[in-house]
């Protein structure tokens, strides 16, 4: 197992997400998802985002019952358009699946910041500790083992 930090492993993309009021989206009404903190808040008839890539909720609701982080995980061939309440990041030398169940299963308490609007911030983001698996075919092997079991479900 290696401890590294998420900055090691990812490409961040927080830079190109744009926020769209309700208004804006009134306007644009159509089939693409458009995601915010917690997930799929509306619908929109243009796409930023092509492509896998995992969500994590920046502001509002952080993380989840069990201090897990609130996460998304978009599909190969989504088109999508995300506002600036989820950050959004790809990994860059190890599965984007064994990746996001790496993070579903840290406690991202300690990285929150912000009293009355729980917030994790890009420096706190890139500064998660994470366990990561340096074998490719044990990586794979959980991936496998862990989507056969939400399969089953």
């Amino acid at each position: 197992m290696l401890n590294i930090k998420l900055s090691e492993v990812i490409e961040l993309f927080d830079y190109k997400r744009k926020p769209l009021s309700k208004m804006q989206r009134l306007k644009m009404k159509g089939n693409i998802p458009y995601y915010g903190a917690a997930g799929i808040i509306d619908y929109v008839n243009e796409s930023i985002f092509e492509g896998e890539y995992i969500l994590l909720a920046e502001d509002g609701t952080v993380k989840t019952d069990k201090n897990n982080p609130v996460l998304n995980l978009t599909s190969y061939n989504e088109k999508f358009w995300v506002s600036n309440h989820a950050h959004i990041f790809k990994p860059k030398n190890i599965e984007i699946k064994y990746l996001y169940y790496a993070l579903s299963n840290i406690n991202i308490s300690q990285y929150i910041t912000g009293a009355v609007q729980p917030k994790i911030n890009q420096e706190n983001l890139l500064n998660i500790d994470l366990k990561i698996h340096n074998n490719y075919y044990e990586r794979c092997s959980i991936v496998n083992t862990i989507s056969s079991a939400l399969i089953s479900l």
